[in-house]
Parts: structure tokens; sequence; C-alpha cells
């Protein structure tokens, strides 16, 4: 019993300090990407070498989430609340003009793929962007064996390497009863 009290102590104190609802916690990750920027090979006019820097390429990307350790009889559901891809180099010259869309989706075992997040168009000049979020329980997908998170971009490869920082913020629902 005392172990419940503490344990309900100590999610009300997250409740307060994170802002949520009562029953909900937000809890944001973030990880840096490492974009390479084009070589051109020796030889090649300056005309060849820009048309090359200009294709258009698309980068498909899996991370597999493993299985993550996550107790059914505890989440009511799971949200994504957002999904940000900044420069992380401070120079003014790099930004995200090499992205033209990028798409997130998630994967797991006997579940079908689902677009999670997505921006298309991107305008020129952005050092930042949020990312368009489905609002849809996530829940089953986290409690799925096989998790994958599959980043699909397209645009040409940067002029210089650069380095993005990708945020994703989850929303939490607790099931309280579960607790108690």
């Amino acid at each position: 019993m005392t172990q419940k009290i503490c344990l309900i102590s100590m999610f009300l104190g997250l409740i307060a300090a994170s802002g949520c609802g009562l029953d909900n916690i937000y809890h944001e990750e973030s990880q840096e990407i490492v974009i390479e920027a084009y070589d051109i090979p020796e030889g090649l006019t300056e005309v060849a070498a820009a048309e090359l820097a200009n294709q258009e390429l698309e980068i498909e990307q899996s991370e597999s989430l493993g299985e993550l350790d996550v107790d059914s009889d505890l989440v009511d559901h799971v949200k994504l609340a957002l999904v940000r891809i900044e420069i992380v180099e401070e120079d003014d010259r790099v930004n995200l003009d090499f992205l033209s869309s990028i798409e997130i989706f998630l994967e797991a075992a006997g579940l079908d793929r689902i677009s999670i997040a997505s921006a298309d168009d991107i305008a020129d000049g952005l050092k930042s962007i949020e990312l368009d979020v489905v609002d849809q329980d996530l829940s089953e997908y986290l409690l799925a064996d096989g998790l994958e998170l599959v980043t699909v971009a397209r645009g040409t490869k940067p002029t210089q390497e650069t380095t993005l920082l990708s945020t994703i913020g989850l929303d939490v629902d607790i099931n309280i009863k579960s607790l108690l």
C-alpha cells in the first residue's frame, strides 16, 4: 500500500511539473542527424556539377525502436503532439532549403504502416519546421512487437554537411485506475 501511495504522489508531482491534464504526461525525445554534403566528382564541369547537385533525391531511413517496455494497463492512449526539425549550425547560410518534403511513418508487426507526421512544399530560408501531426491514438503501435520509425525525405543533398535536431513530443494519457 505504501508503494502505491508513493507512486501516486510521484505521478501527481510529475503532472504538476509538466502542466498537463490530471492524467496526461508530455514526453519529448530529441536526436541529432548528420546529412552529408554532396561530393563533386573530379573532372566535372561547373555546369555538370550544378546539375548533379540539383538532382532530386529520396531518402528512406528506418529505425527499429525494438520492444518498448510499456505496460498496456498503464496507458489509455498516446498521441503525437510535436515533430520539429531544426538546423543545429548557427551559420545563417545553413537552412532547410535542401529539403522539399518529409513524411514519418510507424510500422509494427501485424499492423498497417501509418503516416504520423509530414510537411510538403517546405519554404525557402527556414532554419526550423514543425511537421503536421496526425490526431490518432498510437498506443497500439507502441505496444506491438517490431516497432519501426520510417522517415522518407525528398529534396537535394545540402551544399555542406548539415546537422539536424529532430524532436518528437508525445502526449501520454495514463490510466489512473491502474495505479490505485
